[in-house]
């Protein structure tokens, strides 16, 4: 049922007007409150969550020149997560990687060349910092590198 294109984009759109809802219906703080005159001279950034939070991407956009993009997996639940950061005006980046050597079929290269080509565009990228069935440094290692790659700083914060 999940395959099924109607029922991706009713969840996208679900999720999407459900996010919207808690968003205007809720106060957020920023960690650390000034974050925004810490990072505004390195933009564009690469934004790290741990997984799930993602869904906050469009929400931290308080400027219309913050513009980001989300990276998605091509799986079917990644799906309506991609309609709904479209919904909620994020671009997305999709494909993942791989504990093994999938990469192709997963479309980790090309998502990791789009990123960088988005970065050199001035798009903001949006990323995971945790991969799900691996240890929660390895992703964040694995932000850095991409960061590194597209020469853009890295901090870590626990």
């Amino acid at each position: 049922m999940l395959r099924s294109s109607w029922v991706q984009r009713a969840l996208g759109v679900l999720a999407a007007e459900y996010l919207r809802l808690v968003w205007l219906t809720n106060r957020f703080s920023y960690h650390p409150a000034d974050v925004y005159e810490r990072v505004e001279p390195e933009m564009p950034a690469i934004f790290a969550f741990w997984h799930g939070q993602h869904f906050m991407t469009p929400f931290i956009k308080t400027k219309a020149s913050y513009r980001a993009k989300v990276l998605i997996s091509r799986h079917r639940d990644g799906e309506f997560n991609a309609i709904a950061a479209e919904r909620l005006g994020i671009g997305t980046i999709r494909g993942s990687g791989d504990h093994g050597g999938a990469f192709h079929r997963k479309g980790g290269v090309g998502a990791f060349r789009e990123m960088l080509q988005a970065l050199e565009d001035k798009w903001n990228v949006a990323t995971t910092a945790d991969v799900p069935n691996a240890r929660g440094w390895s992703g964040s290692a694995s932000s850095c590198w991409r960061g590194s790659r597209a020469g853009r700083s890295c901090r870590l914060r626990w």
